[in-house]
C-alpha cells in the first residue's frame, strides 16, 4: 500500500467524488468510481506532485462508464433526466470533451502547485477565497492573488488554444 497515495486519497476525496457526480450525474457512480480508482492507484508508487495523476484517474474512469453506459428502460424511470440529455450526446463530442479536459487539467497541472490548488477550491470544489484562505492558513491577499493569476494564464492558455 502506497501512503502517499493514502494520504493525496483522503486529503482530496471529497473533491474527486464531486467531480465524478458531475461527469456521471450521480453521487452512487462517483463512489463507484472513487473506489475504482482506489483499487488502480493503491499499488502504485506515487510521490506527493502526483495529485493530478489522481484527478485524472477520476476523470478518465468517469468518462469511460459515461461512454460505455446502456440506459436500460428500469433505469430511464428514476433517471428520465439524464436519458434526454444523453439523446443529445454524440459519441464524436464526448471524445471531444474528453481531449479539452485532459488539456485543461495539464493546463492546471502546469500552475504552481499552491496556484493550482487555490483555483480548484475555488472553482471544482465551489469554496469561496475566505474559506480558502482559512482551509489553507493563507492571508486572503495571497488567496486573491494567486487566485487571479490562476485567472490570468487560465485566458491565456484559452487565447493560445483558440488560436490553433
Amino acid at each position: 500500500m502506497n501512503a502517499v497515495f493514502e494520504r493525496i486519497y483522503v486529503r482530496e476525496r471529497l473533491r474527486l467524488k464531486r467531480l465524478a457526480a458531475r461527469i456521471l450525474g450521480n453521487a452512487q457512480d462517483a463512489e463507484d468510481i472513487l473506489h475504482d480508482t482506489y483499487v488502480k492507484l493503491s499499488k502504485r508508487s506515487l510521490t506527493e506532485n502526483d495529485g493530478g495523476l489522481v484527478v485524472r484517474t477520476v476523470t478518465t474512469l468517469a468518462l469511460d462508464q459515461l461512454r460505455s453506459r446502456k440506459v436500460q428502460p428500469e433505469k430511464a424511470a428514476y433517471d428520465k433526466q439524464s436519458c434526454e440529455m444523453s439523446d443529445f450526446i454524440q459519441p464524436e463530442r464526448i471524445i471531444e470533451a474528453r481531449h479539452d479536459l485532459f488539456a485543461l487539467l495539464e493546463a492546471i497541472n502546469a500552475l504552481p502547485e499552491r496556484r493550482a490548488q487555490i483555483f480548484l477550491l475555488a472553482r471544482v470544489d465551489g469554496m469561496t477565497y475566505q474559506q480558502i484562505a482559512h482551509h489553507l492558513q493563507l492571508s486572503l491577499s495571497t488567496v486573491e492573488k494567486e487566485m487571479a493569476a490562476a485567472i490570468a494564464y487560465c485566458h491565456k492558455w484559452q487565447q493560445m488554444r483558440d488560436r490553433k
